[in-house]
Parts: structure tokens; C-alpha cells; sequence
């Protein structure tokens, strides 16, 4: 259990870095002000990192030596 509670915070956080430097800031130079507010408000509420890790996860298990992809990363916040 220590080891999936690991790996989940590992890539938890390798997919809110993700988030905060791609997605955040093609929402703010895309969107109004305003929308851009609310839209970055939503997606960073709790309870939303459980499936795009499932996605990063499942990926990564069935690669041999990948790394994760921006290309991944998009599939994995469209989750």
C-alpha cells in the first residue's frame, strides 16, 4: 500500500505541474479573464487527479523504459 500511495503522490504531482505550466497558461492567454478565472478555479478543486494518474499510470506500466509525453500528459487531463 506504501508503494501505490508513492506513485500515485509521484505522479499526482508530475501531472499538477503539468496543469499549472501548459494547461493554466494556454487557458489564460486563450479566455477571457474572467472565464480564464473560473476554468483554472475548476480544474484545480480537490478530487480531480484520480483518473488522468490512472491514465499516466496504465501508461507507464505498458512501456518498456518510456517516459512521459506532453503528448500523454493532454491525454491524460482530457480524462
Amino acid at each position: 500500500m506504501e508503494e501505490f500511495s508513492r506513485l500515485f503522490q509521484e505522479r499526482k504531482k508530475c501531472f499538477e505541474k503539468f496543469l499549472s505550466e501548459t494547461i493554466f497558461t494556454e487557458i489564460k492567454t486563450s479566455f477571457n479573464p474572467t472565464l480564464a478565472d473560473a476554468a483554472i478555479y475548476s480544474l484545480s478543486a480537490g478530487g480531480k487527479r484520480f483518473r488522468p494518474v490512472l491514465v499516466l499510470s496504465a501508461f507507464l506500466a505498458n512501456k518498456n523504459n518510456s517516459s512521459l509525453t506532453e503528448d500523454i500528459f493532454y491525454l491524460a487531463s482530457a480524462v
